[in-house]
């Protein structure tokens, strides 16, 4: 029975290795305008780039909506209220068409730096919400878990305005945070 036991283990163990293969790895990769960013999309070309199966998610992370446009004061009057409202909603718009101009220009570069490193998979792109009240940790947590990445990427020194208003990187906080999660902070 010795000398047959690997005969008969060695097809189990092709089938495991083939079905690793076969399954898509999906990473959601936060990207930014910053040299950071940059070497981390030139990183993940390196890796990845005569791999296949494997997807790439990214997401640039959109700061909070000014607090000027939140809420307005109000008004006794309805009318009143109701130009008011109509006012702080055309305002919210426009803000946010700014940073959506912004955001597809920043995720079409970081896409076709990934495909210039020979990235021949999958690439989305994934908007964040500046109307949603979440850090950007967890914004960065929703969109994986949403699109089903178990592996986020981001560069040690990404987001800067995050850690003027949050103390600390981003890559910090989702080390911290990332619960079922692998996060990989490339420096």
């Amino acid at each position: 029975m010795g000398p047959h036991m690997p005969l008969t283990t060695q097809p189990l163990r092709r089938k495991a290795v083939a079905e690793r293969t076969k399954a898509v790895k999906k990473l959601l990769v936060v990207v930014d305008k910053t040299e950071s960013s940059d070497r981390v999309l030139d990183y993940l070309g390196s890796l990845f780039a005569k791999q296949r199966n494997v997807h790439f998610y990214l997401t640039y992370l959109l700061p909070r909506l000014p607090a000027g446009l939140l809420e307005s004061g109000g008004a006794e009057a309805p009318a009143v209220e109701e130009r008011i409202e109509a006012s702080l909603w055309l305002e919210q718009d426009r803000w946010m068409a700014a940073l959506d101009s912004t955001s597809h220009e920043i995720l079409s570069r970081s896409a076709a730096r990934l495909r210039q490193a020979g990235i021949r998979d999958v690439i989305e792109m994934c908007a964040s919400s500046p109307q949603d009240n979440r850090s950007a940790a967890d914004e960065v947590l929703v969109i994986a878990e949403t699109r089903g990445c178990r592996t986020i990427v981001v560069g040690h020194k990404a987001r800067s305005w995050f850690r003027e208003t949050r103390g600390g990187h981003l890559a910090e906080h989702l080390v911290r945070n990332a619960r079922g999660f692998s996060v990989w902070v490339i420096d």
